[in-house]
């Protein structure tokens, strides 16, 4: 039997293709990145049937190479460890200065 590009996929067969976890394909389907035909009863476990199609699984991987990659990684951000009453101090500072620059 040939595959066409109709061919129902399970949820299995999805995260084989895509080598990642169930739960991340089922993620998938919640939050609707991926359509499923969910079948009448539960399956396995607590989780409903879903059959995906090849062509639905085509649309998403095509969707997902045409988008930006994400930073993974998290860049450190600066932080002012200057506290209120140092900055207070810093401000006056330059005001005493300012003031001091045009009496001379």
């Amino acid at each position: 039997m040939t595959k066409s590009k109709d061919d129902l996929l399970t949820v299995d067969e999805v995260a084989a293709i895509l080598r990642r976890s169930r739960p991340f394909v089922w993620d998938l389907i919640r939050t609707h990145k991926l359509p499923a035909l969910q079948l009448n009863g539960r399956g396995a476990g607590s989780h409903h049937c879903y059959l995906i199609t090849r062509t639905q699984l085509d649309r998403y991987l095509d969707a997902a190479e045409t988008k930006p990659a994400r930073m993974t990684t998290r860049v450190p951000v600066k932080r002012s460890i200057a506290t209120p009453s140092a900055r207070e101090a810093l401000a006056r500072a330059r005001q005493d200065g300012t003031q001091n620059a045009g009496a001379s």
